[in-house]
């Protein structure tokens, strides 16, 4: 066991409380072989004022160290690096500044690192190898014996003087593989870093990475902007290269004495390389292969890396190799900044970790110049005392987690279709039974059914606030004004709410009656809509809102029940973002109405009433006439047939949008091997001409992604079909017009479209409460205006289809895919509206999840979920066959699993009954073997949360350091969890908040911030109130506590 104490007080005290983690604890014999240890040194970006302040003032070592090198320095930078390392109280933020500027960046990153490095060795952990990152590698040198200290100090701060004399670049930081990012790159971008599977870094010029800023917006990439002054690693370095060769031809460099990984090759530095000054030069300009790096480094059994330097980077890119294995030793020294953690505490605490780890500590010199006081404890077994510690609750080694086995696929093809149906259901026109009062939100438009349903609603005794559109947020009464584009404005209503005690019962959204198409107005039409629903659910989570209520969307010209009704898709949006708010959001239920707007002050209106105030298990509704219509979905076999007898010609034209992307070339391939078509492949990425192809394979390695592209365009080619590839920007009509007409020039004709533009994967998951206007605006950019763009142009090109690659998520939801489901609900509220007219055949394709690394094994939780049921290649291409050979379906759905179970489990109401006690009058199941040692919650606010876990996974007992899918959680029971801690506590607990802390005491510790944050709102509500009560007359406060009375 180890323990860190400031003090005696402290240690006594951290002992009775026995903290798991502060008392760390070994649960298996101790390894008696010394691991491999790696020193892993830090790059650019680390960095921060005051970085090791703790081990300068109590550590002799790091201080002469540190003190050594400054000096050293101070001719090359011309001032005493430590007023930047270290900076007087009140110059923090000046220091950080100037430590941003790359000059002095690499020498402070430098010095800290190889004093930190130093220490460690002074205490006996040996490195048997190292890895740095682009600077990092310096240290490595230096300490391998490559670099003199005093030489490598020189290069090193000449190194950062050249690159701050450059001109200013940008570096983007992309969740992207390194195949992915290569059609990025050009003469002005280059790839700078690797620094993990999807973790790559690009640089360029600022005018060159703001354009493909634009670029990866308009393909749904998500992206971060690095705070950097220079684009390192770049071309832009080329400039200083030779200079910089002269400079480090000016040292002796020596053969490496310790074996360390080269950022330039990914493997080990050799003696050739680590002599050359060429090699520095090579490494200013390169690619840092940092995942390479790790890689060659975890090959070593049980080798364990360590972190030298500031901060977190590189152990945490580590943990996430795709080589490391569950029970590596990966830990850093130093703290990150925003660590409230004394400097010395966190390193001694990382040394315990070590010593756990096997590593051998040499005590003479860790406790040197230090006076110890032993403590005399028995020497001998017969005195029968025994000073080991008990763990609480018993600590076990444990197995790992068994993978979930896939629930309801269907194993065959045929039985994965479903077309959408309309369902007629009575309901009687009766005055409905006498109900308590109730409090509704009506959001109007002021019309005459509105008004209306507001009155007789009044008139029945319930309670109504109206919310109608304005410039600002004000209010009087009964109603309010609040500015639609405003999500201040919506979080200022519910305020208001709150004070005044009016939370609703019910909130009626009436915003969406009687519009009318307006196809140049997309985002405007969003205001109304899904907008406007986001907002509210954005404002309700941010003061906490956790009370039952159902919002009832009611609108016109949203479905197509009879085939005549005036569609607008623009306004559709909204009905996929509804799917998802209650599963975000199980306090919240949503049902879906459409009215026919000729209809709702006659014969419809008295249903329309009964709809609004009546329980109800049908979320979908629509009212035509004096009649009552529920959407469903029915299973429809889709047989094997000859595509050639439905939508499909031999030598046919077809145009697939995002052409270059995974799904569009493989039905690239599928058209072209069964119908020797001719295939036009749009993108938004350039792509080299057809006279170029040969050349670039040259040029590039074989698995550089765009090659990869091109050797499957030649292989569609020997299969007998011919492909072209156009660069557009498909969400500009007259761009896309003059593309289709190049075609057509080309080929004579277009056949057929195929639409899968949008954006997927990761880039499509936002939860509710972090939607951002440049999220939903990207989730629309090309699969619903690119789809809007087609629909305007494809009549004047006669094709036979437009196949629109939609979503499940328009069907069932799913968490964070609010905005992704409402751009698929476009999709297919746009089919329907198109097949009124012409003679194209629209479709929209609601598929299942594509999966094009099935065997990769990497999905957890509720990845595992959703990879469970995802459709291959292959099957998705036998699925788009069976489509092609029916024709006249204006929307099918592709579900591998169950789909009545699946929309009873997530949509329905049912679900979360069934689901909501699962261990009720049943006896608990056993705690499972996990890889986390069980430990027994100690708070009353833990004991709380572990009862809850307990009820509703049917499992004791639970420890508070227990991940909740490894006790086999899912995300709907995750939302029911985060629902139910809602109501228990009375604030708001973000969903991303189980994602990343699934754990006991990672949850109770956001109750407890979010309870103290709710308590310190109070009390600054409660000092106002005084104030304004202070400063009324008698009468004033009279009248006021009358107000709040009634």
């Amino acid at each position: 066991r180890v323990l860190v104490a400031e003090s005696v007080s402290d240690a006594l005290q951290a002992l009775k409380n026995r903290d798991p983690k502060r008392l760390l604890t070994l649960s298996h014999p101790k390894d008696p072989n010394t691991p491999p240890l790696v020193f892993m040194f830090s790059g650019q970006g680390a960095q921060y004022p005051n970085m090791g302040k703790g081990l300068y003032d109590n550590e002799a070592v790091f201080k002469e160290t540190v003190d050594q090198c400054c000096a050293l320095l101070q001719p090359e930078l011309g001032f005493d690096l430590r007023e930047l390392l270290f900076p007087a109280a009140g110059k923090e933020d000046e220091a950080a500044e100037k430590l941003a500027q790359t000059a002095n960046t690499q020498p402070a990153l430098f010095v800290i690192e190889y004093a930190l490095a130093r220490l460690l060795m002074q205490w006996g952990l040996q490195p048997t190898m190292m890895i740095g990152h682009s600077i990092g590698e310096y240290v490595a040198a230096c300490l391998s014996g490559v670099f003199s200290l005093e030489d490598a100090l020189k290069v090193v701060a000449a190194r950062g003087r050249l690159m701050q004399k450059l001109p200013g670049g940008k570096m983007l930081s992309l969740p992207l593989e390194e195949n992915d990012v290569r059609p990025f790159l050009n003469e002005n971008i280059s790839l700078a870093a690797v620094n993990g599977k999807n973790a790559t870094v690009l640089s360029g010029t600022p005018e060159a990475i703001a354009q493909l800023e634009e670029e990866l917006k308009a393909k749904g990439v998500e992206y971060r902007a690095l705070r950097t002054s220079h684009a390192f690693h770049s071309a832009m370095m080329d400039a200083i290269l030779d200079e910089f060769t002269a400079v480090v031809a000016g040292v002796r460099l020596n053969k490496p004495e310790i074996p360390y990984l080269s950022n330039v090759s990914g493997g080990w530095i050799s003696e050739e390389d680590a002599t050359s000054p060429q090699y520095y030069a090579k490494h200013l300009r390169s690619t840092v292969r940092f995942m390479d790096n790790v890689g060659a480094a975890l090959q070593e059994a049980d080798s364990v890396l360590l972190e030298v330097g500031p901060g977190t980077t590189l152990s945490t890119l580590a943990r996430r190799h795709p080589e490391n294995t569950l029970g590596r030793v990966i830990l850093s020294t130093m703290r990150h900044p925003r660590e409230d953690q004394h400097d010395l505490n966190y390193l001694l605490t990382t040394i315990g970790h070590l010593w756990l780890a096997g590593a051998e500590i040499d005590y003479g010199a860790f406790y040197e110049n230090e006076q110890r006081k032993r403590l005399p404890l028995p020497a001998y077994a017969f005195e029968k005392k025994r000073y080991w510690l008990e763990a609480k609750g018993g600590a076990t080694m444990l197995g790992a987690q068994t993978a979930e086995e896939d629930e309801g696929r269907k194993s065959d093809l045929a039985d994965w279709f479903y077309l959408p149906v309309w369902n007629q259901r009575y309901l009687s026109t009766a005055r409905p039974a006498e109900q308590e009062p109730q409090k509704y939100l009506f959001f109007s438009g002021d019309s005459a059914p509105e008004k209306t349903l507001v009155e007789r609603l009044s008139e029945d005794g319930h309670n109504v606030f109206t919310v109608r559109r304005g410039s600002a947020f004000g209010t009087d009464d009964s109603s309010c004004t609040i500015d639609p584009w405003s999500a201040d404005d919506y979080l200022q209503l519910v305020r208001y709410l709150k004070e005044n005690d009016f939370l609703p019962d019910r909130i009626v959204h009436f915003w969406n009656y009687a519009q009318t198409n307006d196809k140049n107005n997309f985002e405007q039409m969003q205001t109304d809509g899904f907008l406007s629903l986001v907002y509210l659910a954005q404002a309700l989570s941010g003061e906490a809102v956790n009370q039952k209520a159902e919002i009832i969307l009611a609108g016109s010209h949203l479905f197509d029940v009879t085939g005549t009704e005036q569609l607008v898709p623009e306004i559709s949006t909204m009905l996929g973002a509804a799917k998802v708010l209650p599963q975000e959001f199980p306090h919240l239920s949503v049902r879906m109405i459409d009215v026919d707007d000729g209809a709702a002050d006659t014969k419809t209106g008295p249903l329309l009433y009964r709809e609004i105030t009546r329980n109800s298990d049908d979320i979908t509704v629509a009212l035509r006439g004096n009649r009552r219509w529920v959407q469903d979905f029915e299973p429809y076999r889709f047989e094997a047939d000859n595509p050639l007898d439905g939508y499909l010609r031999r030598d046919g034209v077809y145009v697939i949008t995002g052409g270059l992307g995974r799904i569009g070339l493989h039905l690239a391939e599928y058209l072209a091997q069964k119908v020797q078509a001719r295939v036009a492949l749009l993108d938004v990425v350039d792509f080299p001409e057809t006279d170029k192809r040969a050349e670039w394979l040259q040029n590039h390695s074989a698995d550089d992604p765009i090659s990869l592209r091109i050797k499957r365009l030649q292989k569609i080619e020997e299969s007998g079909g011919q492909t072209l590839v156009l660069q557009t920007d498909i969400t500009d009509p007259a761009r896309l017009k003059q593309t289709l007409q190049t075609i057509r020039d080309k080929w004579g004709a277009i056949n057929g479209v195929i639409h899968a533009a949008g954006s997927v994967g990761q880039q499509a998951f936002q939860l509710i409460p972090e939607i951002t206007p440049e999220h939903w605006k990207t989730q629309f950019e090309a699969k619903a205006k690119g789809a809007l763009a087609l629909a305007a142009v494809l009549p004047d090109f006669e094709a036979d289809f437009c196949l629109l690659q939609s979503s499940l998520s328009s069907v069932l939801g799913g968490l964070g895919f609010a905005a992704y489901a409402a751009a698929n609900q476009f999709l297919d509220a746009l089919a329907a509206r198109e097949n009124r007219s012409g003679t194209c055949q629209w479709i929209s394709v609601n598929w299942d999840g594509w999966n094009f690394d099935r065997d990769s094994g990497e999905a957890s939780g509720i990845g595992a979920e959703i990879t469970s049921l995802a459709v291959s290649p292959q099957e998705g291409v036998q699925a788009f066959e069976r489509i092609f050979a029916q024709p006249g379906f204006g929307q099918v759905i592709v579900s591998t699993g169950n789909l009545k179970q699946r929309l009873r489990k997530w949509l329905y109401n049912t679900a979360k009954e069934d689901s909501a006690e699962p261990a009720q009058g049943g006896k608990l199941h056993s705690r499972p073997n996990l890889a986390t040692a069980f430990v027994e919650p100690e708070t009353d606010l833990q004991k709380q949360v572990a009862a809850e876990w307990q009820k509703l996974l049917g499992i004791e007992p639970i420890g508070i350091y227990d991940d909740f899918f490894d006790l086999g959680g899912n995300s709907l029971l995750g939302t029911q969890l985060i629902a139910k801690m809602r109501e228990t506590f009375q604030i708001d607990v973000p969903l991303r908040s189980l994602f990343e802390d699934p754990t006991v005491s990672g949850v109770a510790k956001v109750i407890e911030e979010a309870k103290a944050k709710a308590e310190d709102s109070d009390l600054g509500k409660v000092a106002d109130l005084l104030q304004k009560v202070e400063n009324m007359s008698e009468e004033e406060v009279a009248k006021l506590l009358k107000d709040k009375k009634n």
